[in-house]
Order: structure tokens, then C-alpha cells, then sequence
């Protein structure tokens, strides 16, 4: 082996014997940076060295200030979140025992205040009652002390079950002293059977009980626990605040009873302790009512006073009712105007609806002389378009403009035009009507445009005109009176093709007959155009009107082979053509 070899003496020795004294220095540090490296590396130890610091770190976080707690609220409201949703009747559970005392703490007092005075308010309101019940009870036979019994008791806890929820075994019972009993195990049994009667027979919602059962004046009141259900026979009208006495004894009983409900096998001696019957005894709760007082007669003036101001306000607030009854009949009835919700809001009324910007303000419709003041009106209505046939018919004359020529009826979603109107009106007319709500179709044959008829006329007139020329010539025979009249009529024209939105083009056509080549013949042609043209410059025609074609004898104007045929064919003639403004380039 390598390790048996002898070492020379040399630089060879000296270099072993410096890395075995670097190896007896370094060993220990070289020890802690593996392990360092160790922990580092593996996610358990890792883990083990955090759990060692971390509740000594949780209480120095806690006393340096709220950082912690602020890092930690998103995460535990999360997991609350998640176990709310994953199992919410084992977080109500959990949660029973506590949070129901904590709010019935804070609002007994105030139910019990408010129930106390209305109670007193009811009590006060009657007189000489004992003359009443002895009537009652000549004309009923009954009793004068049942019928005063009667009328004096509220409402009486007459028995009270405690039930385990889960087997439906009765756990205790209890009962006033004067009340008959029947099998309480039997009572207990009915109950649980109605429960799931209820349940099986009809759509009911998982999580829902059975909370009450009503025969006549006795009421059977259930209240549900995790564990246990308390149910309570009464007598009479209770009110819900007892409600909260079976809670509390029902929270009472699962914080004592906690391994006993939890750990139940069927035997109820366990229940059967003077604890569990001095909580239940907390729910045969019973009320009378106390004999009602005399009014002494000084209290009548105050009283007087209050129902005379009473039936004052009353007056006042029915008259407001009537004069608001009667603003909504206007708006009602007022044409653009739909109200969608009226009624009393805080100390005013607020009215909601449709309104169409042209019909009138809701303001106006109120009668500022009656007693309904306009500063308590909370008015809002929304804009929308009417589709009445006024409405309809002054969007109309809005949107077209229509000359004082033209009327606007409006029959059956069907707009009439009718009267006289330019060409270019008319057409927009009947593009834009179709885009107004409330316009079907549009009937404009009542229209008439006097200038397109003139125009059309002239168009005809001047599309027959012919100026002669001789033979072989490129002067017009045409006089200076029908030169001018020509110009006068291409001026007028172009002056209507403008009023209509449109302009016009006027070609000057050169035509020659068959004699003589065709070369020639279509130079002379355009000469005897070009000699038109310059006649009809001469007298005020716009040139951008006038436009040249020589057609030489290809084109004849007539194709009679006579005298009389071949003068007309030495001529130019004028085509006319309309195309719209923005076509033209003008």
C-alpha cells in the first residue's frame, strides 16, 4: 500500500508534513461548513431549527410592535375562509357556546325596553275592563275568573324537553305546576317525527329545522343545538325575546354537558341533576298582565292637546297625500312623460321615470297654490323619445328643416311631405325621416320641386337645339338673338343644377355630313364646336360648363341622304348631363 512506501527526506517530506498540520488546523472548521452546508441543504433539519426559535421569536415580534400580526391576517383569514367552506356546521358548532351570549348580552336589554313599553302603550289604551269581562262571561257561561285568567295571561312556558338531537331520546322534562302531563317520552318521539315528516314529505333545504308548531293558543317552540334540541310548549302570545331565554339555556347546557351530549349512549340519568333542571327551570317563564291604572283627569288636557295636534298633522299630511296623488295624475296624463315609481321617501316623495326632452318640466304640472311644497319633491327622470305623434313631428321639423312650402303629417308611422321643396331637400328628406323613432316609411309624392321641373324642361329643350353650319364652313348660320337666347338658357342651367346639389355638363357636339374625307371632316366638326363655344364665352357662359366633342360624319343627326338631311347633319349639338356635386370635383 501507498501507505507503507518509506518517504524520502527531501521537499517531498516537508510537503506531508505541511498538509498534515494543515489538516490538524483546519479539521474542526472544515467539520462545521459540512454541517452548515448540511443544514442548509436538507428542508427537515432546516424545518427542526426554525420550530426551536420560532415561539421565542413570535414573543419578541408581539412586543416590538404589530408587524407580525399584520403578516399573519391574510393567512388566518384565509384558513377561517376555507374551514367556513369546507365544513360551516363545524365552525357554527365550535363557535355556539360563545358568540350567542356575547350578542344576546347586548341586545336583551333593548328588546326587553322596547317590549316593556309597548306592552304598557297596549295596556293603557283600554278602560273599565272589568265591566267587559263580566259581560263576557254572563254571555259566553263561562267562568268569571277562567275569562279574567283569560285576558290577564300573555303567555305561559307550560313544558319544557330536552332531547338529544342525534337519537331523539328525551334527556329531561319539565313542567309548570298545574299543567296535566302526558308521556314526555312520547311528546319527545312525536316531535322528532314530525321533524323528519316535514323533511321527507317536502322540498326542505339541507341545515333547515323545525322551528315551530301552532294548535289554537298553544305554541310548540324548537330550538336546535348541536347535541341537544330544547322544545317548549306555550300558552298564549310570547314573545321572541323568550326565544332568547331557550338559546341561552341551550348554550348553558352544552358548555356543562359537553362529554355527556358528546359521549351519549342512551342512558339519560346522567341529565337527570339538579343543574340541568335549574337551567331548563330558567325557560318556564310565565307573564300577566298587571290590572290596568286609573287616568287621573288632570292627564286628559295633555292628551286632548296630543289628539287635537295628532288629528291637525293628520289632516295636513292627507292633503299633501291628495295634492302628491293628484301631481302624478298630471304627470300621468302630460304627453312625454312616464312615471315608472312614486311613493313617500324620508320626509318628502321621490318620483322616477321617463321623460322626453320636449315635453314639459314635471315642476310646471305641480299647483304651487296647493300644500304640497316642491322643495319636498325628489324628482328624477331619465331622458328617452317619445313616440307620441307631436313628439314624433317636431324631432321631424328639427331634423329636417323643412321649407315653409313643405307640411309634415304623421299617419300610422307613415310621414307625409307635402308642398313645394328643391330636389336636393327632398332627397335628404327622405334618407334622414327614416332614422327619426317613430317613422315607418316616408310619403313624399305630395312634393313638388318646381325648380327640377324647369330644369328637366330645359334639359329637353336644349338637348334638341341644333345650330346649322354651311358647307364646308365653321361659321354658324345662327343669328346673334339665338346665340344670346342659347347662353341665357345654359346659364339658367347650371344656376338650377346648383340649387338641386348637383352640376351640369354640357358637351358641344361637332358634326359634318359624308362629303369629303373623314380626316377633313373631323377637323371641321371641331372647329364648328370650338366656333360655338367661343360665341357662347363671348356672352357669359362659365367655361368650366362647356366641354368639346368632334364626331365628325360617324354621328349624323340625320340619315336621310337628301338636302335637307346633310344640312342638318352640318351642325353642333348640345348633350346635357346632370351628375352630383361632389362627382363634378366642384
Amino acid at each position: 500500500m501507498a501507505a507503507d512506501k518509506p518517504v524520502a527526506p527531501g521537499a517531498d517530506g516537508e510537503d506531508d508534513d505541511l498538509g498534515t498540520l494543515r489538516r490538524l488546523l483546519l479539521r474542526p472548521e472544515q467539520r462545521r461548513i459540512e454541517e452548515l452546508g448540511e443544514r442548509l441543504e436538507n428542508p427537515a433539519l432546516r424545518a427542526r431549527d426554525v420550530s426551536r426559535v420560532l415561539p421565542e421569536a413570535l414573543r419578541l415580534s408581539a412586543k416590538d410592535g404589530h408587524a407580525l400580526g399584520d403578516a399573519l391576517t391574510p393567512t388566518i383569514e384565509t384558513i377561517i375562509h376555507t374551514s367556513v367552506r369546507r365544513d360551516s356546521r363545524r365552525f357554527a358548532d365550535a363557535l355556539f357556546p360563545v358568540i350567542g351570549p356575547a350578542i344576546r348580552k347586548a341586545m336583551a336589554e333593548a328588546l326587553r325596553q322596547m317590549l316593556q313599553n309597548l306592552s304598557e302603550a297596549l295596556e293603557h289604551s283600554f278602560s273599565r275592563r272589568g265591566l267587559a269581562w263580566r259581560f263576557e262571561a254572563w254571555r259566553s257561561g263561562r267562568p268569571f275568573a277562567e275569562v279574567v285568567l283569560l285576558h290577564s295571561l300573555e303567555f305561559r312556558v307550560e313544558q319544557v324537553f330536552l332531547i338529544h338531537r342525534e337519537s331523539s331520546v328525551l334527556l329531561q322534562h319539565l313542567s309548570a305546576g298545574n299543567v296535566a302531563c302526558e308521556d314526555a317520552g312520547l311528546v319527545s318521539a312525536m316531535l322528532t317525527a314530525i321533524q323528519d315528516f316535514v323533511r321527507d314529505s317536502f322540498a326542505v333545504a339541507d341545515g333547515q329545522t323545525l322551528d315551530s308548531i301552532q294548535m289554537g293558543d298553544l305554541t310548540v317552540w324548537v330550538e336546535q343545538g348541536p347535541e341537544a334540541v330544547i322544545a317548549g310548549a306555550i300558552r298564549g302570545n310570547a314573545p321572541q325575546a323568550l326565544r332568547g331565554v331557550f338559546r341561552e339555556a341551550l348554550e348553558t347546557l352544552h358548555q356543562q354537558q359537553a362529554e355527556a351530549l358528546s359521549g351519549f349512549t342512551g342512558d339519560p340519568a346522567a341529565f337527570e341533576t339538579d343543574e340541568v333542571r335549574q337551567t331548563l327551570q330558567q325557560c318556564l317563564q310565565a307573564r300577566y298582565r298587571d290590572p290596568p291604572r286609573r287616568i287621573s283627569p288632570l292627564l286628559l288636557i295633555p292628551l286632548l292637546a296630543l289628539l287635537a295636534g295628532g288629528g291637525y298633522w293628520a289632516y295636513t299630511g292627507l292633503r299633501e297625500r291628495q295634492a302628491f296623488e293628484a301631481y302624478l295624475q298630471a304627470l300621468d296624463q302630460a304627453p312625454g312623460i312616464v312615471v315608472t315609481r312614486a311613493g313617500a321617501a324620508g320626509d318628502g316623495y321621490r318620483v322616477q321615470g321617463l321623460r322626453d326632452p320636449l315635453a314639459a318640466e314635471p315642476l310646471s304640472l305641480l299647483d304651487t297654490q296647493g300644500p304640497l311644497d316642491p322643495q319636498r319633491l325628489d324628482l328624477h327622470f331619465e331622458p328617452y323619445q317619445a313616440l307620441a305623434p307631436p313628439f314624433v313631428l317636431s324631432r321631424a321639423r328639427q331634423l329636417l328643416q323643412p321649407p315653409a312650402t313643405v307640411s309634415l303629417t304623421l299617419d300610422g308611422g307613415v310621414l307625409r311631405l307635402d308642398g313645394q321643396a328643391p330636389g336636393h331637400w327632398i332627397t335628404e328628406a327622405r334618407r334622414l325621416a327614416l332614422a327619426l323613432p317613430g317613422v315607418d316609411s316616408v310619403d313624399a309624392s305630395g312634393l313638388r320641386d318646381p325648380a327640377g321641373d324647369e330644369l328637366h324642361a330645359l334639359q329637353t329643350a336644349l338637348g334638341g337645339q341644333v345650330i346649322l353650319f354651311d358647307v364646308d364652313t365653321a361659321r354658324g348660320e345662327a343669328d346673334a338673338q339665338t346665340l344670346q337666347r342659347l347662353a341665357r338658357d345654359l346659364r339658367r342651367l347650371d344656376a338650377l343644377a346648383r340649387q338641386q346639389g348637383q352640376r351640369a355638363r354640357v358637351v358641344l357636339v361637332g358634326h359634318s355630313d359624308a362629303t369629303g374625307s373623314a380626316a377633313h371632316n373631323l377637323m371641321l366638326s371641331r372647329q364648328r364646336a370650338e366656333w360655338l363655344r367661343e360665341q357662347l364665352l363671348a356672352r357669359g357662359v362659365d367655361p368650366a360648363l362647356l366641354t368639346l366633342r368632334a364626331a365628325g360624319s360617324s354621328e349624323p343627326v340625320s340619315t336621310q341622304d337628301t338636302p335637307a338631311g346633310r344640312a342638318q347633319n352640318r351642325s353642333v349639338t348640345l348633350e346635357i348631363k346632370r351628375m352630383p356635386r361632389e362627382e363634378a370635383g366642384a
